[in-house]
């Protein structure tokens, strides 16, 4: 059993992590240092909070960690027993599924093998229902396996319970948080958006989004979480677009685009979509291997704009001035700013002002970027 001073460290440790996630891979870090011989493993899956999935490994190389997730989980033999066994009571490999019924396996021969000494493992499950599952394991030689488990089983069991509180505040403390795909850029958006990963599952949608599937037929979220169509040619193009993003991680625009209107009871609107890389801040440690690295922004945009209501429309987006919506306007025509200030009619540095503005409101950092994402999320606008 290790120190009451190392236990109370890490009893501690654990404890912070309730509001600050990032205390779980400094719980991983300091385990190591005092058991070296160990690797630990910890990932948290939650349905309803996507926000809330701590993923942490310390002692297991990026590359092992990406193979484990993209193939070899799916052959862990010890998965069913994983599933099975109780809540927070302390597991160990050798009495249900030992090291020694491993070799030959394609698991062990092609993964578990180089990854070295760590054919045995002592865990913990912390939560299972219909919407979480919560597991941390610490994985060592199983030729030293009675002496590393006779360490380890003793302190998981004291600390399981500050474990599990500590994952049932985080959700709480979290779970009202704006979700972080594109940060605020979403919200900002007045006409319908939502954000799709690559297989078309909804991951965010802003409220005007929200409002229109609570009063169309045409277009809906499936059970599944999918983004369902009823015209038979938005299916395929939304197929097409999903399988792109997945093969090309969003790098550039298929060939084949959504057409450009969905007709709803409340109007037509012009769809438009856009490849963007989503933010992983909801995710830490390794959580980020299972993140989607790219999504799409969706956008319907009402139809019959032209002239001055351009502006209104880029006034309502965004919440800009006047000013600054017929600086956008300006811009997207290929104007460069000391021209737009002159027609204008105002001064260098207050078109420059009015841009910062701009950025501020609209999410983005650079001229490069406003003119692009202006023209991807509404094509013909401008």
């Amino acid at each position: 059993m290790l120190p009451q001073s190392d236990i109370a460290e890490l009893e501690e440790i654990v404890g912070a992590a309730a509001i600050d996630p990032s205390q779980w891979q400094t719980f991983a870090r300091r385990v190591r240092e005092i058991l070296p011989e160990v690797k630990v493993f910890m990932h948290v899956t939650d349905s309803v909070s996507e926000r809330m999935q701590p993923a942490l490994a310390e002692g297991i190389g990026d590359d092992f960690l990406a193979s484990f997730i993209s193939y070899y989980q799916e052959l862990n033999p010890w998965t069913a027993t994983n599933v099975l066994a109780p809540l927070m009571t302390p597991m160990w490999t050798e009495q249900n599924v030992p090291a020694s019924t491993l070799r030959g396996s394609e698991f062990y021969e092609d993964f578990l093998r180089h990854l070295g000494e760590s054919d045995s493992a002592t865990g913990i499950k912390l939560l299972q229902d219909h919407e979480r599952f919560a597991q941390l394991s610490f994985h060592y030689d199983s030729a030293q396996a009675e002496r590393t488990h006779s360490r380890i089983e003793p302190l998981i069991r004291i600390l399981a319970p500050t474990m599990r509180r500590s994952l049932e505040a985080l959700r709480v403390n979290l779970t009202g948080i704006e979700h972080a795909y594109l940060g605020g850029f979403l919200q900002r958006l007045r006409y319908p958006a939502l954000v799709l990963d690559k297989f078309g599952r909804v991951k965010a949608a802003n409220r005007a989004m929200e409002t229109l599937l609570d009063g169309v037929a045409t277009i809906k979220i499936g059970r599944d979480g999918r983004l369902e169509f009823a015209d038979g040619h938005l299916k395929t193009a939304l197929a097409d677009m999903t399988a792109h993003l997945s093969s090309s991680r969003g790098a550039s625009q298929p060939q084949t685009r959504l057409p450009p209107t969905l007709k709803t009871a409340s109007g037509s609107y012009q769809l438009a979509w856009t490849p963007m890389a989503a933010s992983i801040s909801h995710f830490w440690g390794v959580g980020e291997q299972w993140a989607t690295e790219s999504v799409i922004l969706l956008t319907l945009n009402p139809f019959a704009l032209s002239g001055d209501d351009q502006l209104k429309r880029l006034r309502q987006l965004y919440g800009l001035t006047p000013a600054e919506a017929r600086i956008c306007m300006l811009l997207s025509q290929g104007v460069s700013m000391p021209i737009a200030a002159q027609r204008q009619g105002v001064s260098y540095e207050t078109a420059r002002s009015h841009l910062k503005s701009i950025f501020s409101k609209i999410g983005v950092t650079r001229q490069t970027e406003l003119v692009a994402l202006l023209h991807r999320t509404f094509p013909g606008l401008l």
